[in-house]
């Protein structure tokens, strides 16, 4: 058991630019862990993805690359999470073990334009979120691979407080209300956008 899972988020295996991606992710993920060990902090190296290429599972595709590219790996625990197929699957496993081992904090690791919205599901997505048992930090690795390009802006993850009480009561509203708040809704923007 460690103090802090750094967790790498993992990345489609049939994508063209799969190797550039893990390349860029897994270095930042042994970048952070190497710096939390300097300092006599134990980690344990997460690598999450469960989407599947030819029948393997992509955290042991990736696992198998970091140990033929980057074979320091091998001097870290590491945990290969497979069950998940997208960033909130990811989030909520990695969550779960954090838990289930009694991590004080994560690292989450992904890429550039990646990482806000793993930072979104984590806020708004992990129902106990708040109990704020478990530090989160995301750790934007340096590139980006977004199909719109480097310039594509990052996604806010953390809307001001007034954004943030409104997103987490609008989906208290009963069925029977929803088309009328959304209408009034629509309403009062459409109205500031005019002045």
């Amino acid at each position: 058991m460690s103090d802090i899972i750094v967790a790498m988020h993992g990345y489609n295996p049939s994508a063209d630019n799969f190797d550039a991606v893990v390349n860029d992710r897994l270095s930042r993920t042994l970048e952070v862990a190497k710096f939390l060990e300097k300092y006599g902090i134990e980690c344990e190296v997460v690598i999450s993805g469960g989407v599947e290429k030819d029948g393997i599972k992509e955290a042991d595709i990736i696992y198998q690359w970091a140990k033929e590219k980057m074979p320091e790996i091998k001097k870290y625990n590491v945990v290969l999470e497979k069950d998940s197929k997208n960033t909130f699957e990811n989030v909520q496993n990695i969550y779960d073990l954090a838990k289930k081992e009694g991590a004080k904090g994560i690292f989450a690791v992904s890429s550039k334009d990646h990482i806000s919205r793993v930072i979104r599901d984590w806020v708004y997505n992990i129902p106990d979120y708040e109990s704020k048992d478990i530090l989160l930090a995301g750790v934007p690795s340096r590139d980006a691979y977004s199909e719109k390009g480097r310039d594509n802006p990052p996604f806010i993850a953390e809307p001001p407080f007034w954004g943030y009480d409104a997103l987490r009561n609008i989906f208290k509203v009963p069925a029977d209300k929803r088309e009328y708040v959304k209408k009034a809704i629509e309403e009062v923007i459409n109205e500031s956008l005019m002045q």
